[in-house]
């Protein structure tokens, strides 16, 4: 559990605040049902797809605060503490996919929006 999505969920759900760094990194965040639907496609592709490198993302740079803000929302429990951890040296300020492939050759970009994914995820660890 020490992925943020996971652990800011465990975290809220049981009320208790999570420390975080400044939540300042860009990411890329994207559902995993948007990620099996176009691995399902370049599976099964008939295209000439050989050597060809296919990006699975959102394509929208998104903070890790906002994403952390979104779960705390959600979750109606617990708070961030932003500031309190460090940034890893050696972590990169942005990180998000370029889609370019995927949208030119299956016409694929994801269906679910941040705020429902993270809906979906938080529904699946109320379940567990």
């Amino acid at each position: 559990l020490d992925r943020l999505i996971p652990s800011a969920i465990n975290a809220f759900l049981k009320n208790k605040n999570l420390d975080c760094s400044s939540g300042m990194q860009v990411r890329d965040f994207v559902y995993i049902d948007d990620v099996l639907g176009l691995l399902i496609k370049i599976i099964f592709s008939k295209e000439k797809i050989n050597g060809k490198i296919f990006n699975i993302g959102s394509g929208k740079p998104t903070t890790v605060k906002k994403i952390i803000n979104e779960i705390s929302i959600q979750c109606k429990g617990g708070v961030p503490i932003f500031n309190k951890l460090s940034i890893r040296k050696d972590e990169p300020k942005k990180l998000y996919a370029d889609l370019t492939n995927s949208k030119i050759f299956f016409r694929w970009k994801p269906k679910i929006n941040i705020k429902d994914g993270i809906a979906k995820t938080i529904n699946f660890y109320k379940k567990k």
